[in-house]
């Protein structure tokens, strides 16, 4: 099954858009953007909209799904080491943050401190099952909020989710 057609990533998907607070942003960064579904969303609600992962076929395919939206790109990149240009007043990280560690978490939210618009929206979704990563999904969104306090002042607006993973959206200053 293709991700397009998993239930439990259109349920996903669903959820993280109903979350944004805002039906239009300047610019979109989507970090772990995989195949492009949810970015195609998300782009149609951006002037700019930029996805970003690792996986050199995924963005191939995330380039094709966005292709029709001539503001929006998808690229290869090793986050947080590898930072993309611009400001952004929205910032998605789906299931993304437990696979890094501590220092490349500590290093992401300055990154994302300092390429932040004032009020973006940072949106936090992590699966909540087991991952053989660094951390559990809720633990990757402490251990992230944790470290992103120390960088800059967030309001926490929305904590939802499912038994299945854990959705945040957090406003920066």
């Amino acid at each position: 099954m293709e991700l397009s057609e998993s239930a439990y990533e259109s349920q996903k998907y669903n959820a993280t858009c109903a979350a944004l607070r805002s039906d239009r942003y300047r610019y979109g960064l989507e970090l772990g953007c995989s195949i492009g579904v949810l970015s195609t969303r998300l782009a149609a609600r951006c002037n700019r909209f930029l996805g970003v992962d690792l996986a050199a076929t995924a963005v191939e395919q995330a380039a094709r799904r966005l292709s029709p939206i001539p503001v929006a790109s998808a690229i290869v990149a090793h986050i947080p080491t590898e930072w993309p240009d611009g400001q952004f007043d929205l910032i998605i990280l789906s299931e993304v943050i437990y696979y890094l560690n501590l220092t490349d978490i500590n290093l992401l939210t300055i990154k994302i401190a300092a390429t932040a618009m004032p009020g973006a929206e940072c949106v936090l979704v992590n699966w909540c099952g087991h991952t053989d990563t660094h951390f559990t999904g809720p633990g990757a969104r402490v251990a992230f909020c944790d470290a992103l306090a120390k960088v800059t002042n967030f309001q926490t607006k929305q904590n939802c989710g499912t038994d299945d993973y854990d959705h945040v959206t957090l406003l920066l200053d």
